[in-house]
């Protein structure tokens, strides 16, 4: 058989099966319940148990023969240092696990979680969806924690969502990055997202700040890494004119998509205000030509009043006076008349 030491056990069992040598020999390979690889020949016997010591960065097992599962206690045989995402974990000969794990968790690696299962099984875990870079530092310090070069791939462990603008985007179970960041940027909400090169999430929008929100399962912010945006957290604002775009990437494309949009609503947005004022504009003079029509009617009726009539209304009502003022003084005469005759 060729080197499995990256390859899985179950991988390891179905290589074994199908050696046409060892089938001849009577060999047959399984992977039981406790992630062992047993071994058996023609009579039943065991011949070989490999269990479980370590997950390498593909999630791959690496298994030992006839070791048992390791355990906080185990001991390091040598010393070694590892690259974790651009951070250095070191331990000398004698140290145990636990002194490699409680590297884990705190200070620059405080989002990388590190444990061991039941079966001797290390794990890491980006506490905010990141992909986990590991490299040696010394040569083969990866070797003795069951570990492989190379980088994880997160994907959403279940169903969830989050809210863009009051628009819920709904990520599937399994989603990668790319299936994340494909999803965000194929729903209309103005927002876009592009992967960033530590294997964060990015979210921009071209010509406004954005909103995030968790979706309807509650889970999304925190799948996402973005446990510290509030529902009415403002978004990260890229300010971009189109003489500067940039398509030779996705994420310039994305960019260059929003900003056009960006400009066609601002088009928009100062087209409804010109309306607005030139309606208002209109209404204004309107009113102005009612008031002056009105003014122009009234002048007109004081300009064409006919002089002669209302002369001889005049002079109808002049003679009237007269007529009651000396009728009103025959009437203050006819007292003293009467005095007189009686004297």
């Amino acid at each position: 058989l060729d080197d499995t030491s990256g390859a899985s056990l179950n991988a390891v069992a179905t290589a074994i099966n199908n050696d046409t040598a060892l089938q001849a020999a009577g060999y047959a390979a399984t992977v039981n319940g406790d992630d062992a690889l047993v071994i058996t020949n023609s009579n039943g016997d065991v011949t070989a148990d490999l269990r479980v010591i370590g997950l390498n960065a593909a999630g791959e097992a690496i298994p030992a023969a006839n070791a048992a599962p390791a355990t906080e206690a185990t001991m390091l045989t040598d010393s070694g240092s590892i690259d974790v995402n651009g951070e250095t974990v070191s331990w000398t000969a004698g140290q145990t696990m636990q002194d490699v794990l409680d590297q884990f968790g705190t200070g620059e690696l405080a989002n990388v979680k590190a444990e061991l299962g039941e079966n001797g099984r290390l794990t890491l875990t980006s506490e905010k969806g990141e992909s986990v870079k590991l490299a040696d530092v010394s040569g083969g310090s990866l070797q003795q924690l069951g570990l492989s070069s190379g980088e994880t791939k997160a994907v959403l462990k279940e169903n969830t969502s989050i809210n863009l603008n009051g628009t819920e985007v709904r990520l599937a179970k399994g989603s990668d990055m790319d299936a994340i960041v494909t999803a965000i940027n194929t729903a209309s909400t103005g927002v876009s997202a592009s992967a960033n090169e530590d294997g964060t999430l990015k979210l921009f929008s071209g010509n406004e700040s954005f909103t995030v929100a968790d979706g309807s399962e509650g889970t999304g912010l925190a799948a996402l890494g973005l446990t510290d945006v509030a529902s009415e957290h403002k978004g990260v604002v890229v300010e971009s004119s189109i003489s500067n775009l940039d398509i030779t990437s996705a994420e310039g494309a994305q960019q260059a998509i929003s900003v056009l949009d960006g400009a066609m609503q601002q088009i928009d947005s100062e087209r409804a205000k010109l309306g607005a004022v030139q309606n208002r504009f209109e209404s204004t003079i309107s009113n102005l030509q009612n008031i002056a029509e009105n003014a122009s009617n009234a002048r007109s009726r004081i300009l064409d009043t006919d002089y002669a009539a209302e002369s001889a209304n005049l002079a109808k009502n002049q003679i009237m006076q007269q007529a009651g003022t000396a009728m009103l003084a025959q009437a203050n005469q006819l007292p003293q008349a009467v005095l007189s005759l009686l004297g």
